[in-house]
């Protein structure tokens, strides 16, 4: 059997559909990814050249299983797709056009603990928040900042309905954005936020920049549309100006983020933005029994704002599902704890059981009585392993040899180090500030009693300019 008779109607349709706006409104289990990875095939196999066509999508993982099936359902030369986020695809956009912004195409990007301790370096260096009248906190700053960056709105409006405690702190927090944007400037800064805003500042307001990349990319594919901010949104619009050739694919019902200035309203606005756009329902279930399909139907009809489609299956009919009230985390978890016992003397292994939280610090009691009970287990979430603080600490180190600027990775580095601690980490950062970012100063700390752990780091820098100026010699 080949691969497009394993699909059905409307998801052949939405494969076959190859020109202009087509919003794929893919309901749960209903075979999104085999449609984009097919659709993927089909347009190399139709003459369209591989490199021409972008992928959008949650993860670079995401990203690189749909090009990878593509490639073996399909040509091999689909490997040859550009796929990856917004995020990192607006990376490579900035590095190869960063001097039509005025910035260093050398930038360094900073994630959110970065950010958290930029503001409490400003917060340090200018005595915010010192006075008996609360300040918010760097979790808070970091919110506001994105919030201002991601939506477009004025600072007074989101303090006034977000945050309206700081009302009165308006000025003051006006001034720590400010100065949070201008460090970034001077050392050549950016964080995830600014690689949207920035990439859309270059889209905007440079027609050449932005044809180029829109003759570039012919055929645009977004997977989970409805979990793109505002600023994406714009981005992949921009992008397909010079051809309309955008597919986005997504689920009104499924949109649960709302950070980072996420809502619902890009998947329900975009056959707005493109009024000719082809609207395909993918609503055959794959995955689930009708008696939860029912459920999932019941709970849609009472959304406000929504698409109107309706989840069927072919699969047989299984158990209702059940509401399980408790008095409280304790009771609940001993509950779910019983039942996960039962399941397994019914015969189903704990392998093939899960436990679903809305988030990760919601686990806590039910790990514990898990433990209390012998239960095994696995948790998927939390922190990154780039996240984790001995990453982050090499991160630092590689950082610094890239962008010897980076004010965030130079303390870092530098508190690694016995006998280093907040003053004479501030005192080296200030006298690699006067010579704009230069290694050499940490020879000066020759004959101290930290030269022998300084030596190696400032040996390590001379290495890595001999290295990168041979490679640039050679052209690679």
């Amino acid at each position: 059997m080949s691969w497009k008779e394993e699909l059905n109607p409307a998801q052949m349709e939405a494969v076959l559909t190859l020109d202009g706006p087509v919003l794929v409104l893919a309901g749960a289990g209903t075979g999104k990814t085999k449609t984009i990875v097919s659709r993927l095939a089909q347009l190399v196999a139709s003459g369209i050249p591989a490199s021409s066509i972008l992928l959008l999508t949650f993860s670079r993982k995401a990203a690189r299983e749909m090009i990878l099936r593509a490639s073996m359902i399909g040509n091999k030369k689909c490997s040859e797709v550009q796929g990856g986020t917004f995020h990192s695809f607006c990376n490579g956009v900035l590095r190869k056009f960063a001097p039509v912004l005025d910035i260093s195409s050398g930038f360094t990007i900073l994630d959110e603990s970065d950010c958290l301790d930029v503001f409490q370096f400003l917060r340090n260096e200018k005595n915010f928040g010192k006075t008996k009248s609360r300040f918010p906190s760097n979790e808070t700053l970091v919110s506001i900042h994105s919030e201002i960056q991601n939506t477009g709105k004025p600072l007074s409006s989101i303090l006034e309905k977000d945050y309206p405690l700081f009302l009165q702190k308006a000025n003051d927090i006006s001034q720590i954005l400010e100065d949070y944007k201008s460090y970034k400037k001077e050392q050549s800064l950016l964080d995830y936020d600014d690689l949207l805003y920035f990439t859309r500042e270059l889209l905007t307001n440079h027609p050449g920049v932005r044809n180029a990349l829109s003759e570039k990319y012919r055929f645009i594919m977004v997977d989970e549309f409805q979990d793109t901010n505002k600023i994406q949104a714009h981005i992949a619009c921009l992008l397909a100006s010079e051809h309309s050739n955008l597919m986005v694919v997504g689920d009104d019902a499924q949109c649960i983020y709302t950070f980072r200035g996420l809502t619902v309203r890009g998947i329900l606005d975009f056959p707005k933005i493109f009024p000719n756009t082809k609207t395909i329902f993918l609503e055959k279930n794959y995955r689930s029994t009708p008696s939860i399909l029912n459920l999932a139907n019941e709970v849609l009809k009472n959304f406000s704002e929504k698409y109107d489609k309706y989840l069927f299956t072919d699969n047989e009919n299984g158990p209702l599902p059940q509401v399980l009230q408790f008095e409280d985390e304790l009771e609940e978890a001993e509950g779910i704890s019983k039942i996960l016992l039962q399941k397994r003397e019914e015969g189903i292994p704990f392998q093939k059981m899960c436990v679903l939280f809305r988030a990760g610090w919601n686990s806590n009691q039910l790990e514990l009585v898990l433990a209390k009970r012998n239960i095994p287990f696995v948790k998927f979430g939390g922190k990154k392993f780039i996240e984790t603080a001995h990453i982050k600490d090499l991160l630092s180190l590689l950082k610094l040899l890239v962008n010897p600027l980076d004010s965030v990775s130079w303390i870092r580095t530098l508190k690694l180090i016995p006998g280093i601690g907040n003053a004479k980490a501030n005192s080296i950062l200030d006298k690699i500030r006067k010579s704009s970012g230069s290694f050499e100063v940490l020879s000066e700390e020759n004959g101290t009693t930290i030269d022998k752990y300084i030596s190696p780091l400032y040996h390590l820098y001379q290495k890595y300019k001999e290295t990168h100026s041979e490679v640039k010699k050679d052209g690679f």
